[in-house]
C-alpha cells in the first residue's frame, strides 16, 4: 500500500525497507514502487530505495554497505548537453526544418571503425580513446571522466556486440534554448537565447546488456535454491568483476558520447569552433559511493549542484534521492514539473524542440 506522503510523493512498505517514491499522479508512483520492489531486498540496504515514475521513463536507487546485485541495475549510459553557440535564426533553413537537416548531415559524416584491439582501450579509458584518434579536444575530457573498467569482465559476446555497434548515439535532439530560470546559472554554462542545444544520449547497448546477463547467470548459479535477490559481498571476486564491466560499459558509453560530440561538430560547420559539450552525466549501473556500492536502475548519478537535461529542461540537482535524479521528463502539473515541486532538481533553461 502506497501512502501519499506530500504532493508528487509517496512512501511504501517493501519487504525489508521503505521505497520513497516521485511522480505525477498515482498510477504511476504505483508502476514505479513495483519496479523497485525487489531491492528491497537487497542485503546491507542501507536508507529507503528511492523510486521515480512518469509516462517517459521509471526508475530507483538502492545503496548497499555489504552486497551488489547485477539484477538491480539497468545498463550503463550516458548522457551529454551540447551547445552550438549559434542561433537557430542563422540556420539556412527554417526552425521545424532543423531537426531533418541535422539527421541528413549526421547521416553524411563518416565515422572511423573500430577494431576489437580499439574497443579494448575504450572499455579501459573511454572518451580518451576518441581524443587520443584526434576526434575530440583534450578539454572535451574533463566532463567525460573514465570509471574504473576492465573490458576481461564483460565476456567474448559482449566485446563482439560492442563491435557491431559501434558508431553514432541514436539519442540525439535538437532544441532552441527557450525560457530562462536562472540567468546566472545559464550564464555559468554560456547557454544563450535561442541558442540551437542539442542533448545527447549514448547507451553501453547490446555489450552492456550482454554483460549484465552474463553477471546475473553467474550470481544467480552461485546462489542457487536461494530467494529474494541475488547478490554477492562488495568484497568478493564476482562483485569486482561485475563492478569491472559495468565501469567498462559505462566508459563504452562514454566514448560513444564523445563520438557524437565529433559527429555534431563535423554536420555544423557553422559552428566554427564553438560546438561543445557543456555537461555530462551517467546514467543506470554500478559505483562505489562514500564506502557503500550503489545501485541505479534508470536514474543519473547527478550530486547536489550538477546538471542534467531532464525532458525539455536543462536542470540543476538537488542532491537527494541517494545524489540521483530522473534524466525522463514528467508532463507539468499546472504549469509546475513535479520534479522540481518534489525537490529533486530545480530548472536552469527551458528548451524548445526543433
Amino acid at each position: 500500500m502506497l501512502d501519499h506522503v506530500a504532493e508528487f510523493e509517496w512512501r511504501g512498505e517493501g519487504e525489508e525497507a521503505e521505497v520513497t517514491v516521485f511522480a505525477p499522479d498515482e498510477e504511476r508512483a504505483r508502476e514505479a514502487f513495483e519496479r523497485a520492489l525487489p531491492a528491497t531486498r537487497l542485503p546491507g540496504l542501507e536508507g529507503p530505495v528511492h523510486a521515480a515514475g512518469a509516462p517517459d521513463g521509471r526508475g530507483f536507487v538502492a545503496p548497499s554497505g555489504t552486497h551488489l546485485s547485477p539484477e538491480l541495475l539497468s545498463t550503463p549510459e550516458r548522457g551529454m548537453l551540447v551547445c552550438s553557440g549559434i542561433p537557430v535564426s542563422r540556420l539556412d533553413v527554417s526552425a521545424e526544418d532543423v531537426s531533418r537537416m541535422m539527421s541528413r548531415r549526421l547521416s553524411e559524416v563518416r565515422l572511423p571503425p573500430i577494431s576489437f584491439s580499439g574497443l579494448l582501450r575504450v572499455c579501459e579509458s573511454g572518451a580518451a580513446s576518441v581524443a587520443e584518434s584526434g576526434l575530440v579536444e583534450e578539454e572535451d575530457l574533463e566532463l567525460l571522466a573514465p570509471e574504473p573498467g576492465d573490458p576481461d569482465a564483460l565476456g567474448r559476446r559482449a566485446l563482439e556486440a560492442g563491435v557491431r555497434g559501434w558508431g553514432l548515439a541514436e539519442g540525439i535532439r535538437c532544441f532552441a534554448a527557450g525560457t530562462v530560470y536562472d540567468a546566472e546559472e545559464a550564464g555559468r554554462l554560456g547557454v544563450e537565447p535561442r541558442e540551437l542545444v542539442f542533448a545527447v544520449r549514448a547507451s553501453s547497448g547490446e555489450l552492456g546488456g550482454t554483460a549484465l546477463a552474463l553477471h546475473r547467470a553467474r550470481v544467480r548459479s552461485l546462489l542457487a535454491g536461494e530467494a529474494g535477490t541475488a547478490a554477492v559481498p562488495l568484497e568478493s571476486g564476482e562483485a569486482a568483476d561485475l563492478g569491472a564491466a559495468s565501469g567498462a560499459a559505462a566508459n563504452y558509453a562514454a566514448a560513444l558520447a564523445a563520438l557524437a560530440l565529433h559527429a555534431l561538430r563535423r554536420a555544423l560547420p557553422e559552428a566554427a569552433g564553438r560546438l561543445s559539450a557543456r555537461a555530462s552525466w551517467r546514467i543506470g549501473g554500478f559505483s562505489r559511493e562514500d564506502g557503500r556500492g550503489v545501485h541505479r536502475s534508470g536514474l543519473a548519478a547527478l550530486g547536489e549542484g550538477g546538471v542534467v537535461v531532464c525532458g525539455g529542461d536543462i536542470c540543476r540537482g538537488k542532491g537527494r534521492m541517494h545524489r540521483s535524479v530522473p534524466p525522463f521528463g514528467a508532463p507539468e502539473v499546472s504549469g509546475r514539473l513535479p520534479w522540481e515541486e518534489a525537490g529533486l532538481l530545480e530548472r536552469l533553461v527551458g528548451l524548445d524542440p526543433l
